[in-house]
């Protein structure tokens, strides 16, 4: 006997020579299942019906095993039915338990999900599900069924790229008809979201549709009108294809949200002026306008999709130092070391520079803040005084004087009263507060502790002020009473030395600063900070500060 065939005798095969005898075993076991001599059950499916091996079954699953160690009908019938799973699928099943076969594919991945769910087939639901993540195949045709089964068996992450899809898909999904197949609850998430790229009118359209095939109670059609952003639709839709029609006129439910929604269309395109008849386009962004001292002049980083925009350059820049306030639609600057009593404004709604009236007095390192429908300058290193605009006119006032000469500090409008804060006083640091009384034009000081830096920024997030300042240093006033001039200050935070050219925002509990840096993210609780990555990323030379926005979508694209 050779050393091998020793060897074999004494502990058994070899390896690779064991495991092609349990192949080839397993095989035979599949074989003879196929064939049906030996089997001593019978298992009905959706599309017919085969024969079956107890212990086969029992060694599958413990979803068998219960059945049959249990006095179920199964176990004394002999008769297993599944009326949910095809002959096919379940011969994948025992491919895949039998054979070690790689049986999961796009067009089987989730009946074979089903059925290891249903008959607890851990190993083969993690094989389903390892196949999603990385191959999920997402058309108009299965999109629906898919977000279905995905939201069914718990995989978030899957069936919110589903949703998505769906949303995007809206358009294309009302042509085949698998929005009317939407459950109310699957319909009213999908209407809900921001991002359907149809126009309103067939957003509204589809509403209507839906509900003359499902004849729904009045509180579901009143869910599905409520969700529908009137804004957008045409008048003339509303009054040819909704409120003169019978179905309309049975619901005074619905007629109440859609006089609502009229009155919002009307306070709507008062303000903007134009019609827009999607939800993507009047889509309100997050954005931070920021003022360079070059020919661009403005350029504008998004916050909400975490990009740059372009924006018109400005024909006659007014060089720098100058100053700039966010009223109503439009972007006023004024001043500057090349246009020192120039004004000019720049329609953020219509991207179209202006020229407005020009200033009473020569401005340069000056700042100027904004209260209801009033422009105020102030101060700067050529005059002490402050002038006044009312947003209409076409003069300058001047309306105060602060009594010395004040630069590169920063202003907000809080009640009545406007505060002027930080940078320098006759050329010197200072920490004095000058308070200005916009009904009485008085000028006064408050006493807070206070220390500025050669030039500071401000940002109003009422009850709290932020103070970001030349060196670094971030104070925070706290605003007690707007009607009084009871205040708090404090030091929050210590970053690098920003020098002259920064500016920030205050949103969603963070400080935005845009610098020579870029942007960067500081969180004042812990002192600590971070890049902010935006796509196109802009490099900038001498920022003179920033202004944040809320505009559609349609103002940057």
């Amino acid at each position: 006997m050779s050393l091998i065939n020793s060897l074999w005798s004494w502990f058994g095969p070899p390896v690779d020579k064991r495991e092609e005898v349990q192949k080839s075993f397993l095989k035979h076991l599949y074989e003879k299942l196929v064939q049906g001599d030996y089997n001593d059950i019978k298992l009905v499916f959706k599309d017919g019906s085969t024969t079956g091996s107890r212990l086969c079954l029992t060694a599958l699953s413990s979803y068998f095993e219960s059945m049959f160690a249990s006095d179920m009908l199964e176990k004394n019938t002999r008769v297993v039915t599944l009326p949910t799973v095809s002959k096919q699928t379940f011969d994948d099943v025992l491919k895949f338990h039998i054979l070690g076969e790689d049986v999961v594919n796009n067009v089987n991945c989730f009946l074979l999900f089903d059925v290891a769910d249903m008959m607890q087939l851990d190993d083969l639901k993690s094989v389903c599900l390892r196949y999603l993540n990385n191959n999920l195949t997402l058309t108009t045709e299965n999109c629906v069924l898919r977000w279905r089964s995905l939201k069914k068996y718990g995989m978030e992450d899957l069936a919110a790229k589903a949703f998505q899809y769906v949303v995007k898909n809206a358009d294309k999904l009302s042509e085949n008809g698998s929005l009317i197949d939407l459950t109310t609850d699957e319909y009213l998430q999908v209407l809900s979201h921001d991002d359907l790229p149809q126009k309103e009118d067939d957003v509204l359209r589809d509403v209507q549709k839906w509900i003359s095939q499902h004849n729904p109670s009045v509180e579901i059609m009143v869910d599905l009108f409520t969700q529908i952003r009137f804004e957008h639709v045409s008048i003339s839709y509303l009054t040819d294809d909704v409120i003169y029609t019978a179905f309309f006129k049975e619901h005074e439910a619905l007629q109440q949200v859609v006089q609502k929604g009229i009155n919002t269309w009307y306070s709507f395109h008062t303000q903007m002026n134009t019609f827009i008849d999607n939800r993507i386009s009047g889509q309100m962004l997050d954005v931070v306008f920021v003022l360079q001292n070059s020919a661009k002049l403005l350029s504008v980083a998004c916050l909400s999709d975490k990009r740059w925009y372009e924006l018109p350059k400005c024909s006659n820049k007014p060089g720098t130092w100058f100053a700039a306030a966010v009223l109503d639609k439009s972007i006023y600057i004024t001043g500057g070391d090349e246009t020192q009593k120039s004004m000019r404004v720049f329609n953020v709604w219509r991207r179209t520079w202006s020229r407005g009236p020009d200033l009473k007095h020569n401005r340069c390192e000056h700042c100027m803040a904004v209260l209801d429908d009033m422009l105020y300058v102030i101060g700067g290193k050529h005059s002490n005084t402050i002038e006044q605009l009312q947003l209409g006119q076409d003069e300058w006032q001047v309306v105060g004087d602060l009594g010395c000469t004040r630069q590169d500090s920063c202003a907000e409008a809080v009640g009545e009263n406007i505060l002027v804060m930080g940078g320098r006083l006759d050329r010197r640091v200072t920490d004095q507060v000058h308070c200005f009384n916009t009904n009485t034009h008085a000028v006064s000081t408050i006493n807070i502790q206070l220390k500025s830096g050669n030039l500071t920024r401000s940002y109003l997030e009422m009850p709290n002020l932020y103070l970001l300042h030349y060196d670094g240093s971030v104070d925070v006033i706290h605003i007690d009473d707007i009607n009084t001039r009871k205040l708090r200050a404090e030091r929050v935070a210590k970053y690098d030395k920003y020098g002259y050219h920064f500016g920030f925002v205050y949103t969603d509990g963070s400080i935005i600063v845009t610098s020579k840096k870029g942007l960067e993210k500081l969180d004042i609780r812990n002192g600590s900070k971070e890049s902010v990555s935006l796509r196109n990323t802009q490099s900038f030379s001498d920022i003179s500060g920033v202004l944040h926005m809320q505009i559609p979508r349609l103002c940057v694209q």
